[in-house]
Formats: structure tokens, sequence, C-alpha cells
């Protein structure tokens, strides 16, 4: 993922968003910022998705758009990416065959493969103002 201004974030803020994120081991694995690394063979997927979310949380896009991410974090560790994104103002659409909590979005378009379809409401969890 890249933006155009990799050269403005300081290593304090990568820092501190993959540790925010809980990847400080991966960071010590790698042995720092500056190091190159064959991904897949040192981080796990989940670790991988959520290096992708501290990415997201630099980059500071409005508006966010995740595949499928529940199949490697989990449903703990995905309620944490998405509070940290909504927290951080990134609105996201999630797109996910899983059936989640529907507590950890604004609202649910559920497509069935008949074409049907049902769309409900959802309020995000511990008070965390919704974002979309």
């Amino acid at each position: 993922m890249r933006t155009g201004h990799e050269k403005d974030t300081s290593d304090e803020a990568i820092l501190a968003a993959l540790r925010d994120g809980g990847l400080g081991s991966v960071l010590e694995r790698a042995g720092g910022l500056d190091v190159e690394h064959d991904w897949p063979s040192m981080a796990s997927l989940g670790e991988r998705q959520e290096l992708v979310i501290a990415g997201l949380i630099l980059a500071r896009p409005s508006f966010a758009v995740l595949d499928r991410v529940s199949t490697a974090l989990g449903t703990a560790r995905l309620e944490q990416c998405l509070h940290r994104l909504t927290e951080n103002s990134i609105g996201y659409i999630n797109f996910d065959e899983r059936a989640a909590s529907i507590d950890l979005y604004d609202a649910v378009l559920q497509i069935e493969d008949n074409g049907a379809w049902n769309w409900r409401q959802g309020s995000i969890a511990d008070g965390v103002s919704p974002h979309s």
C-alpha cells in the first residue's frame, strides 16, 4: 500500500502503530524497520493482516475496503482491528462470508446465493462512535 507519503512518516510513528496493534513481537523478529524479509515465511497470515491495518492507520485514508480479514484474525482480533480503524476515523466496508457479531458494524448487508438480501442495522460496541 503506497500513498506517496511514506517518507513523511517517522520511525517513531511506525513503531507506535506497530506496538498499538500488538505487533511488537513481529518487529523484534524482523530485527527493526530497515530490514528486508520474506514476510510470508516470517509472519503468520494474521500478523500480515494486522500489519496492513497498522499501515492503514499510518496512511489515514478516509475509507478502506477489507476482504475477509476475519479468516486470518478471528473474531476477537477482528474486533480490535475494526475498533482501531474507527478510533482513527477510518470508515470501512468488510466483505466477509463468516457471520461475525452485528455489533461490530453500523449495518450488515447479507446477500444469499439466490440473490435474496437482508439489511440489518448494527451499532459499534463499547461506545465507540460509528464512522461510515
